[in-house]
C-alpha cells in the first residue's frame, strides 16, 4: 500500500480526480434554504458529514436518506417515556434502600412481617416498570430496522 504524503496543515494530499477544486454557485429563495437546512438536520443526527457533503451528494444524486421529522419526534418521545420510567426507577430503589435500612433497625417480628409485604409490593412496581421499558426498547427495535433501507 501506498504511504501517504501530508501537507503542512496535516492534511493528506488528494490525488487530481478527488480534488474539489472547482467552486459551484447558486442561488434559493429563504423556504428552499430552509428545506436544505431541515433535511440536512435530520440527515446529520448521528453523522459526521458537512454540509458541503450533503449539497454534493444531493446534486449529485447519490442516495441521501432523509429521516423525517414525524419519526425524530416519535423517537423523542420514546426518549422522554425512557426517561420517565428511569425516574420512577430511582424513586423505587430510593424507597426499597429505606425499606432495607428499616428492616436492618428492627427487633420486633411482627414488625417485620411488614416490611417484607412493602418490600414485595415494591419488587412488583419493579417488574412492571421493567416490563414496560422491555415493550419500549421493543418497539425503538422494530421501528429502527424498519427505517434501514434494504431490511424487513
Amino acid at each position: 500500500m501506498k504511504a501517504q504524503t501530508v501537507k503542512k496543515g496535516g492534511r493528506p494530499e488528494v490525488n487530481e480526480a478527488e480534488r474539489h477544486d472547482q467552486e459551484l454557485k447558486f442561488r434559493v429563495n429563504k423556504a428552499q434554504k430552509q428545506a436544505l437546512d431541515e433535511e440536512f438536520r435530520g440527515y446529520s443526527r448521528g453523522r459526521k458529514v458537512t454540509y458541503a457533503e450533503f449539497l454534493r451528494g444531493k446534486l449529485l444524486a447519490k442516495q441521501v436518506q432523509i429521516v423525517p421529522v414525524s419519526e425524530l419526534s416519535d423517537s423523542l418521545e420514546l426518549l422522554d417515556e425512557l426517561g420517565l420510567c428511569r425516574r420512577e426507577l430511582t424513586g423505587v430503589v430510593t424507597n426499597y434502600n429505606q425499606t432495607t435500612k428499616r428492616i436492618n433497625a428492627i427487633d420486633h417480628l411482627g414488625k417485620l412481617f411488614n416490611e417484607v409485604q412493602q418490600q414485595k409490593v415494591i419488587l412488583e412496581e419493579i417488574r412492571e416498570l421493567v416490563a414496560k421499558i422491555d415493550v419500549l426498547i421493543d418497539e425503538k427495535a422494530k421501528w429502527l430496522s424498519a427505517s434501514k433501507p434494504g431490511r424487513k
